[in-house]
C-alpha cells in the first residue's frame, strides 16, 4: 500500500478517533463515579478573569465517589465553590479543615450525587443516546469516504476493492470501542445504583492526608489538550 492511500486511511482513522475521544470525555462528565477530568469545564471567576480549577486549586480522590478540592490559598474558597456550582450543581458539597504546617486550612469535598431510580434512569438514557449519536458521526464518516474513494478509484478495481476493506475494517473497529464505551459506562451506572440502594453498606472513608497524595488536576487533564 503506498503512502497515499495510507495517508487517507489515516485521516479516516483519525477523524473516527476524534469523535470516539468526545464520547468519552462527556461520558466522563455524566458523573457517577469521581473524576478529575469532570473539573475541566470548571471556570473560577476572579476580578472578571475565568481561571481552570489547576490555577487555584489541587484536587484528590478520597474514594470512587469523592473529590477533595485543595484551594491554593482559603480566600480562593469562594470563587471556586461557585465555579463548579456552575458546571456541576448536582456535587454535593462539604468544607472541611486540615492542618498544613500546623496551620489549620480548609479543602473542599464533593460527593458524586446518589444514583437513585429516577438518576438512573437519566443517567441509562443520556448514555444510549450519546452513543447512538456518536456511532450516527462513525457511520457518516464511513459512508462519505467509501463515496470519494469510489470516484477516486473507479479507475483503479483492485485498489478501490482493497481500500474498501480497509475502511470497513476501521469502521467495525471504531463502532466496537463506541459500544463498549458506552457497556462499561453502564456498568458504571448500575454498580452506583446498587451502592446506593437502600440495603447497601457502603460507607465514605475520611480522607487521610498522610497516606493518600493529592495532586495537581492539569495532571490528569493533559491528554486534552
Amino acid at each position: 500500500m503506498n503512502l497515499f492511500y495510507k495517508s487517507l486511511i489515516n485521516q479516516v482513522e483519525n477523524k473516527m478517533a476524534g469523535y470516539l475521544t468526545l464520547l468519552n470525555y462527556r461520558y466522563q462528565n455524566l458523573c457517577v463515579k469521581a473524576d478529575p477530568i469532570s473539573l475541566m469545564p470548571v471556570n473560577v471567576m476572579m476580578a472578571g478573569e475565568a481561571r481552570n480549577i489547576e490555577e487555584v486549586a489541587k484536587v484528590g480522590l478520597t474514594d470512587e465517589y469523592h473529590l477533595a478540592v485543595f484551594p491554593n490559598q482559603d480566600d480562593l474558597q469562594p470563587f471556586i465553590i461557585e465555579g463548579v456550582a456552575r458546571s456541576h450543581p448536582e456535587f454535593m458539597l462539604q468544607v472541611q479543615t486540615y492542618n498544613l504546617n500546623d496551620e489549620e486550612r480548609h479543602y473542599l469535598l464533593y460527593e458524586m450525587p446518589k444514583v437513585d431510580k429516577a438518576r438512573y434512569d437519566v443517567l441509562t438514557q443520556g448514555v444510549n443516546s450519546l452513543h447512538g449519536e456518536c456511532k450516527v458521526r462513525i457511520d457518516e464518516i464511513h459512508a462519505d469516504n467509501l463515496k470519494s474513494l469510489s470516484e477516486l478509484l473507479k479507475n483503479n478495481p483492485d485498489d478501490l476493492d482493497a481500500m474498501r476493506k480497509e475502511f470497513d475494517r476501521l469502521h467495525e473497529d471504531y463502532v466496537g470501542k463506541v459500544k463498549n464505551l458506552k457497556e462499561e459506562k453502564l456498568a458504571e451506572i448500575e454498580e452506583a445504583y446498587q451502592r446506593d440502594s437502600p440495603n447497601s453498606r457502603f460507607e465514605s472513608p475520611e480522607y487521610d492526608m498522610e497516606s493518600d497524595s493529592y495532586y495537581n488536576a492539569g495532571t490528569s487533564m493533559n491528554m486534552w489538550d
